[in-house]
């Protein structure tokens, strides 16, 4: 067996058993959301689905495995394995069977070689799709930013309480507020006026996305989306978190408004929902889909 065959094994063994570890607990949980919709803080909601992130990348099987012994037995894998350990266990000398398979073991390493190299190939596809994509978007973007005046960026510094930490722009090319940037966030408005209490709403919204490091969570389901890209139930979590992560979002936000003001923030959801925009994996949107922005203005009424 070369290192390229045993290295292209184990690679294929660790992904299988990441992504069946990661199907496994998804499939609970989708089970379990309908009993505990309305009756566990959405947050939490949000946060136990990272554990099926980790599940899709940490080989569980690896770092949790029972001892045992290293000896030949434990390699077994062919009749002839099983015969050939069997008289050496009894002569302690190596018996050559007629019946030995010779090409079963050159045959299954090939297989692995050519299932690693489609998997890398698919990985990187999809990994080069995105950031190509993200690249561009973000290019045109910064091209077309204008910065905001200065009572809107005023209104943004009392929100966040430090001066800076975020910038805000307006962009003719967006139709609705967006969060950029991991190391440098910034908020992009559409080139529009919006009314003090909604823009209000939509910068705290934005803001908490942003203390939450949600884009980071992006990032990470677009590597685990690349990984696992052969994978279907794969896209049903990363819609599912994104899903989870704007309800966590609202809920935070609004954990502290009276009943007034939660209807006032329903409005501006609305608003919002008005317009639409062509969505980027690697950004946050406050709607990332008008299908779901019944189940958050119910959520937020409750």
């Amino acid at each position: 067996m070369t290192v390229v065959e045993e290295y292209s094994t184990e690679i294929i063994r660790l992904i299988l058993s990441m992504t069946f570890a990661g199907s496994i607990l998804s499939c609970f949980l989708f089970a379990l959301k309908p009993i505990i919709r309305d009756k566990l803080p959405r947050s939490f909601q949000y946060y136990m689905w990272f554990s099926v992130i980790i599940a899709l990348m940490i080989p569980v099987s690896t770092v949790v495995m029972i001892p045992v012994s290293n000896n030949s037995a434990m390699s077994m894998t062919s009749t002839y394995d099983i015969a050939q350990w069997i008289s050496d266990t009894a002569s302690k000398k190596p018996v050559n069977l007629a019946f030995k398979p010779q090409n079963e073991n050159e045959q299954c390493l090939s297989i692995a070689v050519v299932l690693f190299v489609l998997w890398q190939l698919g990985m990187i596809l999809v990994l080069v799709f995105h950031i190509v994509c993200y690249a561009l978007y973000a290019r045109s973007l910064n091209k077309h930013n204008i910065c905001a005046n200065r009572k809107e960026i005023e209104l943004l510094n009392n929100l966040l309480k430090r001066k800076n930490t975020l910038l805000l722009y307006k962009n003719p090319t967006v139709e609705i507020p967006i969060l950029t940037g991991l190391f440098r966030p910034a908020v992009i408005l559409p080139n529009k006026k919006y009314e003090d209490l909604r823009l209000r709403n939509i910068l705290m919204h934005e803001i908490t996305h942003m203390k939450r490091y949600d884009i980071l969570v992006k990032r990470l389901l677009i590597l685990v989306g690349a990984i696992h890209w052969f994978n279907p139930l794969v896209y049903f979590v990363r819609c599912e978190i994104n899903k989870a992560c704007e309800l966590a979002c609202d809920e935070s936000v609004i954990k502290k408004f009276n009943n007034i003001e939660m209807q006032q923030y329903g409005d501006t959801l609305i608003t919002v929902a008005a317009d639409s925009i062509k969505k980027m994996p690697l950004l946050t949107t406050m709607l990332e889909d008008k299908k779901n922005l019944k189940e958050r203005l119910v959520a937020i009424m409750k």
